[in-house]
């Protein structure tokens, strides 16, 4: 039987030309973190990144813009 996933909480998100800063809460139940996005509300996401081990993500390459 799985546990639920911890929520994540305190997330931030500072966006610069093309590429934006996330940063979100350590978990003291999560020992890594697996980032997903999309452009609605819900699903369909894609990840964008797996394992990462710190609470915070630059992702870049992104379109100006786009919410």
């Amino acid at each position: 039987m799985h546990s639920a996933a911890p929520v994540l909480t305190g997330l931030t998100a500072l966006p610069g030309s093309g590429q934006v800063k996330l940063a979100w809460n350590a978990t003291a139940d999560a020992s890594t973190y697996n980032l997903k996005v999309s452009t609605l509300s819900g699903p369909p996401y894609t990840t964008l990144a797996t394992g990462l081990t710190a609470a915070s993500y630059t992702s870049a390459a992104l379109t100006n813009g786009t919410t």
